[in-house]
């Protein structure tokens, strides 16, 4: 694994170079939400390119505007804040937590573009405990030479890794415990990670009952119906599983698990179903 690290920082050192001399920073806007974007950045072409949010995302904002003004959005992996820009608009209060500094910086300065007041960004990592630990700094190329650098991650020590940091990690029931906020939605990205925030967000989600919309990424080594139980096990009684298929959502069912791949999960309370009922399949 050495190997492949080394060659896979040398590819990102020689297209970082490439894209500083030939590249440079632009301003997009998307549905009134100002980005800060540049072409090196594989996150940022789509928004270069299409001018539009991706449907999960187009989803999500469509929940939260549902869900009501009263509640607060938390953002766990918030990278430069490509969801985390246009939720913050919706929400009241919004709270955003990215432990990469490069990446924070960005979404810092997306966060100022569009004078968001009412949004917050934590340094913390969010995990299973409060405490400390060790932080990937992952970075990759796509195939044009377009750098991912939203790859940070508490659990994927891979051939992606550029350095480690040392971060200060919390839980979701530690940070927000003594707070009065009401939580309404919670985006979780975190590269694998997502079941360590699961974990330690236990009271959060008996408490608020939020909708989460949490990334689950398959492994080959491991069975999806597997993964996809153990993403279930996290939540409490009462909260079904979906997943965006043709701009609705659709049921995760175990006889398609097989052929599922990377995908969001959609987790919300059966109580709140009929405030949704016009995005379901």
């Amino acid at each position: 694994m050495k190997l492949l690290t080394k060659l896979n920082g040398s590819r990102v050192v020689f297209f970082s170079v490439l894209w500083r001399l030939f590249g440079r920073f632009r301003q997009v806007e998307i549905s009134e939400c100002k980005f800060e974007v540049h072409p090196k950045f594989s996150l940022d072409s789509p928004l270069l390119r299409l001018r539009e949010f991706e449907p999960d995302l187009v989803m999500s904002l469509q929940i939260a505007k549902m869900i009501g003004d009263s509640t607060a959005y938390v953002d766990v992996g918030a990278n430069a804040g490509y969801w985390t820009i246009p939720l913050a608009k919706i929400f009241p209060v919004a709270i955003a937590f990215e432990p990469d500094p490069l990446v924070r910086e960005r979404l810092r300065r997306n966060a100022s573009l569009n004078e968001l007041g009412n949004l917050s960004v934590s340094e913390l990592a969010v995990s299973d405990f409060s405490g400390n630990a060790r932080f990937a700094v992952r970075r990759a190329l796509d195939n044009s030479g377009a750098l991912n650098d939203g790859l940070g991650s508490l659990v994927n020590f891979d051939s992606y890794l550029e350095s480690t940091l040392e971060v200060p990690t919390v839980t979701l029931d530690a940070y927000l415990g003594g707070s009065s906020l009401s939580v309404g939605l919670i985006k979780i990205d975190v590269e694998g990670a997502e079941n360590m925030v699961l974990s330690g967000a236990r009271s959060v989600l008996y408490k608020h009952r939020p909708v989460v919309v949490s990334e689950l990424l398959f492994p080959e080594r491991i069975e999806k119906s597997t993964i996809l139980d153990s993403r279930f096990g996290f939540f409490p009684e009462g909260y079904l599983h979906f997943e965006v298929l043709n701009n609705r959502l659709s049921k995760l069912k175990g006889l398609n698990v097989e052929e599922l791949q990377d995908l969001n999960v959609f987790s919300i309370p059966q109580e709140q179903l009929e405030k949704f009922r016009a995005l379901f399949a």
